[in-house]
């Protein structure tokens, strides 16, 4: 099995502890915290289209679900990266295009 890269297990660690952060807006609990809001959203869809690439499954997903200030979508960007954060740490998301297997 493949081992993540320490920087990638961190920085997607950050991530989310960054997501967990976002908390509401001051003037509005249906909405959330703006400034902390999207240079979470901006570096988490940076890492996707890094390390998954554009066009994966969970890249494609994060970008609608977090599309909006309402409250709840940090929680479903953070679902989102703590399955990939499970997917990389169980060897889930290897390429067999990009692998040296026979073929």
């Amino acid at each position: 099995m493949a081992r993540v890269p320490d920087g990638v297990a961190r920085r997607l660690d950050e991530l989310i502890g960054l997501g967990d952060a976002v908390g509401p807006s001051r003037t509005d609990a249906n909405y959330v915290d703006a400034p902390a809001f999207y240079p979470w959203r901006a570096a988490s869809i940076a890492f996707l289209e890094r390390v998954l690439g554009a066009t994966d499954a969970y890249t494609v997903q994060f970008k609608p679900l977090t599309d909006s200030e309402f409250v709840d979508t940090t929680k479903y960007g953070t679902g989102i990266l703590r399955h990939v954060q499970h997917d990389l740490n169980g060897g889930y998301l290897l390429r067999l295009a990009d692998s040296s297997l026979p073929t």
